[in-house]
This record gives structure tokens, sequence and C-alpha cells, in this order.
């Protein structure tokens, strides 16, 4: 009286081999978070190298510009004008 939608031998099969489906459906599972992880450490990789090289520049123009600057001042202060002596 009971239907089955599955034939009798891809019913036993399935009952003797439950918890090996499963976890290959896990292992599957893991295997591909274990690519994605992969993927977004590489892109995090490349995201560090292009901060650092930015850094890189920024720091390189700072120092351009405290030159440039300690270059400027003992010019200025030769041009201040001298205090007024009373």
């Amino acid at each position: 009286m009971a239907t089955t939608a599955l034939p009798l031998p891809t019913q036993h099969w399935l009952r003797r081999h439950w918890l090996s489906v499963i976890l290959l459906g896990a292992y599957l599972l893991l295997a591909l978070l274990v690519i994605e992880q992969g993927r977004i450490i590489e892109s995090q990789r490349l995201l560090i190298r292009a901060l650092f090289s930015d850094s890189l520049q920024l720091n390189a123009m700072r120092v351009e510009k405290h030159q440039s600057e300690q270059h400027t001042q003992p010019h200025q202060s030769k041009r201040a004008p001298a205090p007024e002596l009373q």
C-alpha cells in the first residue's frame, strides 16, 4: 500500500550509504570554502601591496616637501626685518 518514489535498489543503497553521501557533500562544501578563501587572501595580498606602494610614494612626497622647506627657511630668516632697538 505504501508508495515509494525511488525504486527498491536505490532506496536500499541510500539507507546503507546515507552517512557517506552527507560526508561527501560536506567535503565538497569545504573544498569550495577553501578555494574562496584562497581568492580572498590573494586579493588582500594585492591590496596590501598597492597600499604599501602608495605609502612609499606619500613618504617620498613628504620628504621632498620637508627638504624644500628646509632650503627656503634659511633665506626667509635672513630677509626677516630686524627688531627695532629702543
